[in-house]
């Protein structure tokens, strides 16, 4: 079976259960609890190695001491096109998916509250790019223009709602932005990374970039 070579953000298990009582994620639960981008999106990212100048007296040049490395936001811009109530449905998904995973839990209701938001999973194009590397959403952007067609679409309530079901009109294409922060947890980092797997290709199916 060829390997999905696709772009996508896996959801972990404990936020899939949140997700289980809205029926508005139920496109994205048919794709295996991952937002899949269904057409090719442009992908901008940087990394860099910081530095901080030594002001020597008596000398014509300056000398760069280094401080740390750091992997820089991974920036998606997609399109979204709904031709079908099915794929309306999906896209509406998955707008509602972002604006929920740059929310902490909070509530007197909610045992969890003041925990942040989750932490997700990013792949892309294979084993060497991108593979499940670590990521919080920054920001979502997405465009709801006034020149196209919106399609009408129709969601049953989930529990404890006071409608019977819910309207939502969307666009027949919409552009969405989203900054994606990669998120490391400090013991996997000093326990698992080293310069020569790292060269070797060996550490970029653990999500390290």
């Amino acid at each position: 079976m060829a390997r999905d070579t696709r772009v996508y953000i896996q959801i972990p298990p404990y936020f899939q259960k949140i997700m289980d009582e809205s029926p508005i994620f139920a496109p994205i639960k048919k794709l295996g609890n991952r937002v899949v981008f269904p057409y090719t999106p442009q992908i901008t990212t940087s990394t860099s190695a910081n530095y901080q100048p030594n002001q020597l007296t008596h000398t014509n040049y300056q000398y760069q001491a280094y401080s740390s490395s750091t992997p820089g936001p991974i920036q998606l811009s997609a399109q979204f096109v709904s031709q079908s109530v099915e794929e309306a449905r999906y896209t509406f998904a998955v707008i509602h998916f972002f604006r929920s995973v740059t929310k902490m839990r909070f509530g007197t209701a909610d045992l969890f509250r003041g925990a942040p938001p989750p932490i997700l999973y990013f792949t892309a194009y294979g084993d060497l790019m991108f593979k499940k590397v670590p990521i919080v959403v920054g920001t979502f952007t997405f465009s709801l223009e006034q020149a196209i067609d919106y399609i009408e679409i129709e969601f049953p309530a989930s529990n404890g709602a006071t409608e019977g079901a819910y309207i939502q009109k969307v666009p027949v294409s919409t552009q969405v932005f989203v900054d994606l922060l990669p998120q490391y947890l400090p013991g996997k980092t000093v326990r698992e990374w080293n310069i020569q797997d790292f060269v070797n290709g060996n550490l970029i199916g653990r999500g390290f970039i």
